[in-house]
């Protein structure tokens, strides 16, 4: 997964969407989401990504659409032609993954397409 090329905040929220949040994390976004105004400044000071991330989620339209759709491209990139199927951008294991996907032309999208 292309996690690594969003923000902290947008990495906080993807994770809690894709039930990936650790025990801690998870009890954070809890405090997070029950918290009033005073507390969430609070919060804030100590976890300044994770309140933004999940304020940015809540309040501001469009948000999630834009860092769903940022992981939709950086995920198509990595997708074999041919099956479709995630090749983790990896050229060099293609016997492998032919083995394991039953596709014999595996080529990242895009590849012969001068992208």
């Amino acid at each position: 997964m292309p996690i690594e090329n969003l923000t902290s905040a947008e990495k906080f929220v993807w994770k809690w969407r894709n039930n990936k949040l650790s025990e801690f994390k998870s009890a954070l976004l809890h405090a997070i989401q029950h918290a009033d105004v005073q507390n969430l400044k609070n919060l804030r000071l100590g976890f300044p990504d994770e309140v933004e991330g999940f304020v940015s989620y809540r309040l501001i339209p469009g948000w999630w659409d834009t860092v769903e759709d940022k992981m939709s491209r950086e995920f198509e990139e990595h997708l074999c032609k041919s099956c479709a199927r995630n090749k983790h951008g990896c050229l060099e294991n293609a016997a492998r993954y032919t083995e394991i996907t039953e596709c014999d032309n595996h080529e990242p999208k895009g590849a012969s397409d001068g992208v």
